[in-house]
């Protein structure tokens, strides 16, 4: 691999919790309730157009996402990175270039990584909610000079996976996130790793 392009959410930062309580709260204030299998079944495809499936109203929607906007930092603000993180981080760096694809908020992955101590790590960080996850991720390869099949996506969700294989890059699940292994397995990942040694040894670190 010349490349390793980890998504942020769910992988290297603990933030499901935090996600599903401001999601279920941004449903309820357009009055729909969520529970957290419907929340997670919407990372099978396009969590976003899954949004838009389930309001159907434009102006509920709009409610809906300026509520998810506003509200965004507050929830976010109790997320920590997985504790393994910073030292499986450290040890794999120098095998290639590592960065993070994600639709969160650069802000808050900034200062994540900063508190661990890790920032350096990683030569590319793309964060944008408008940019669609293919954009960032082609925009990204582009940027570091790598081929699609030279670099590996690592996610925890379906609908990421599902991405990965499109671009023709290795798609690496991690069962720790918003989608456990036998969900995982539906898309006959290249490797899951059920912990981060498990990741370590895949890449040799």
């Amino acid at each position: 691999m010349k490349a390793l392009i980890f998504d942020f959410d769910g992988v290297l930062a603990d933030s499901f919790d935090a996600f599903y309580q401001l999601i279920q709260a941004s449903f309820s204030s357009v009055g729909l309730k969520l529970t957290e299998n419907q929340y997670r079944d919407f990372f099978l495809g396009n969590v976003h157009s899954a949004f838009r499936k389930m309001i159907l109203e434009d102006e509920y929607y709009q409610e809906f996402l300026e509520f998810r906007r506003q509200h965004f930092d507050q929830y976010y603000s109790t997320v920590k990175l997985f504790p393994e993180v910073s030292e499986f981080v450290k040890k794999v760096f120098g095998k290639c270039p590592l960065a993070i694809a994600s639709s969160g908020k650069p802000e808050h992955i900034v200062r994540l990584l900063l508190a661990a101590g890790i920032r350096d790590n990683f030569k590319a960080i793309s964060a944008n909610e408008q940019l669609s996850k293919e954009a960032m991720i082609l925009e990204m390869l582009d940027q570091l000079q790598v081929h699609p099949n030279e670099a590996a996506f690592i996610s925890d969700t379906v609908g990421d996976l599902k991405l990965a294989r499109r671009l023709d890059l290795q798609a690496i699940a991690v069962s720790w996130g918003f989608h456990g292994a036998e969900t995982l397995k539906s898309v006959k990942p290249d490797f899951l790793a059920a912990d981060f040694n498990k990741l370590l040894r895949y890449f040799g670190a």
